[in-house]
């Protein structure tokens, strides 16, 4: 793809396309958003910084990067954009010829049949296929070494969807997991949408990360600098240390779990079954508030579905 602008990259033209949907070309939120009550809080609690959680990074710089060598944040909130819905783009991408004929009117009913979350990714995958990436995509060099997005996941989901190679980042330089967790946190604090489960699995990363760096830890020191009560950050670990990935793995596969967790909004119903004591219970309460079905209450025991289907024989005659 040819360079348009300084760290934009723009891809190999292609026929007349039509006009983007006005509604769904921007990108959009990456990541969702703590809670209003957080949002609210955020104006007086202190905007988290490198010297709070962790020391200095160093100074951001534009360059390119093959999209195959940035892997995902685990700080930003999972299931955005879903692999559900990026699946369901490449699929709708395929049968309509290509991305351009997918958001036009001769992919209509194709796209129509889209979830709104799909149709939202298409458009932005449409737009990236037309106009390049014109955000970097913010990344960190993580402590083994790797690089790993801070931001941009949909525009990352979007640039393979249309088949770009590379993509323009922001390179903030090496970063520990703590203050990556915490830039995450303040680029996100003023959205509305941010899960319970998101939220309990930033403050756990963030809480073993500032254990490792010797650095204070308690509810209080944590709930400060990341604008929480010291109330919920207890219970936001509570949450996380009690749906471990071997508890998620008893509903079926930990990454699905944790995505359906990751949609999850209801603070209050997730604590309820956080704070249940028996694992069984807790496993059922889950399955119903996610809408997880249990293979074993589904199959039927092979002597009772032949007494279910057995057939009454014909009576004779009439009435007795």
């Amino acid at each position: 793809p040819a360079v348009v602008a300084p760290g934009v990259l723009a891809p190999t033209p292609t026929a007349a396309t039509p006009a983007s949907r006005p509604d769904g070309a921007g990108e959009g939120a990456d990541a969702s958003t703590p809670p209003r009550a957080a949002s609210r809080r955020a104006a007086a609690a202190p905007t988290p910084s490198p010297a709070d959680v962790g020391g200095p990074s160093t100074g951001p710089r534009l360059s390119t990067l093959a999209i195959g060598a940035i892997r995902p944040s685990p700080f930003q909130p999972r299931g955005r954009p879903s692999r559900e819905s990026v699946a369901a783009v490449e699929r709708a991408i395929g049968q309509a010829g290509g991305i351009a004929l997918l958001v036009g009117s001769e992919g209509h009913s194709i796209f129509q049949a889209l979830t709104n979350e799909a149709k939202r990714l298409a458009e932005l995958a449409f737009s990236v296929s037309r106009d390049g990436v014109r955000d970097p995509v913010e990344v960190r060099t993580a402590e083994d070494g790797a690089t790993e997005a801070l931001s941009g996941h949909r525009r990352l989901a979007a640039a393979r969807l249309v088949g770009l190679a590379e993509v323009p980042v922001l390179h903030r330089g090496a970063m520990s997991a703590v203050q990556a967790a915490a830039t995450v946190l303040s680029g996100n604090l003023h959205r509305e949408d941010f899960t319970p489960w998101q939220e309990a699995v930033l403050v756990t990363e963030v809480v073993a990360q500032r254990r490792a760096d010797g650095l204070p830890a308690d509810v209080r020191t944590v709930g400060a600098i990341m604008g929480y009560s010291h109330g919920r950050v207890s219970t936001l670990q509570t949450i996380r240390r009690v749906l471990s990935p071997d508890f998620l793995a008893r509903l079926g596969d930990v990454a699905v779990v944790e995505e359906s967790l990751a949609r999850f909004g209801n603070y209050t119903r997730l604590e309820e079954v956080a704070r249940m004591a028996d694992d069984d219970r807790r496993a059922a309460a889950l399955r119903r508030l996610l809408g997880i079905p249990d293979p074993a209450a589904e199959q039927v025991p092979a002597a009772e579905e032949q007494a279910v289907f057995r057939h009454r024989p014909k009576r004779s005659g009439g009435f007795t």
